[in-house]
């Protein structure tokens, strides 16, 4: 269970780490 909580844990951070990539990378190709 604490194995599952730390991958659900990490998987958000990942996901909200690219998504801000992503906005930046847009802002900059757009900007």
């Amino acid at each position: 269970m604490f194995c599952a909580l730390v991958g659900k844990i990490g998987r958000l951070l990942f996901l909200s780490r690219v998504a801000s990539l992503g906005r930046e990378v847009e802002l900059l190709v757009l900007g």
